[in-house]
């Protein structure tokens, strides 16, 4: 096909990119946009740099790249002295199918890579000393953060992790009280790819 040159004022709905090769580097004043055959499209300036717009082209694109989950929990009963799941029971985004409610203790990483994982949850008003909660990757604890306080109104308990996980990685969070039966009143899990 020969080369056309569009006008300044030309509307298109859309224009037809071959994957190919990366091009050479343009002449001084030009760049080139084009297709590679890793699905990606790019441009190339007159210096050579070669600039990936699939990712960076502008930040909805960069945006539209993140997949990830949301899921809540509310009045979650947390028996005293024992390590038990965090029973999540209602979804508010899934990007990539990471939760199931048929499970719903689990996250399951789709793909290979860069996860950013975060878990708050604020406990009822009570006179227990520790609460805990705690991430387990692949049944293996990796992070948690207990409080030790006297009797505080809704005491709250956090984690946030950075992780690169393998594709079929399982996490989970558990919650831990050292007394009796008291309620995880408000949670919320997420994770998000980054790559």
């Amino acid at each position: 096909m020969a080369n056309r040159i569009i006008s300044d004022d030309a509307e298109i709905n859309s224009v037809r990119l071959k994957e190919s090769a990366a091009p050479a580097t343009p002449a001084s004043g030009y760049g080139q946009l084009y297709a590679k055959t890793d699905g990606k499209i790019y441009f190339k300036n007159d210096d050579g740099l070669e600039v990936d717009l699939t990712l960076t082209g502008s930040a909805s694109a960069a945006a539209s790249a993140l997949k990830g989950a949301i899921v809540s929990v509310g009045g979650l009963n947390v028996t005293g002295s024992i390590i038990q799941p965090i029973v999540w029971s209602a979804e508010v985004q899934d990007d990539d199918n990471y939760w199931d409610a048929g499970n719903p203790t689990r996250f399951v990483v789709n793909h290979t890579g860069w996860y950013l994982i975060s878990c708050q949850t604020k406990w009822d008003n009570n006179t227990t000393n520790s609460r805990q909660i705690l991430m387990y990757i692949n049944d293996i604890r990796s992070a948690w953060e207990n409080k030790f306080l006297a009797s505080t109104n809704e005491p709250k308990t956090a984690i946030n992790a950075l992780h690169y996980l393998i594709s079929g990685t399982n996490i989970s969070v558990h919650a831990f009280q050292d007394t009796s039966t008291r309620a995880i009143v408000t949670g919320t899990f997420s994770i998000i790819n980054y790559t």
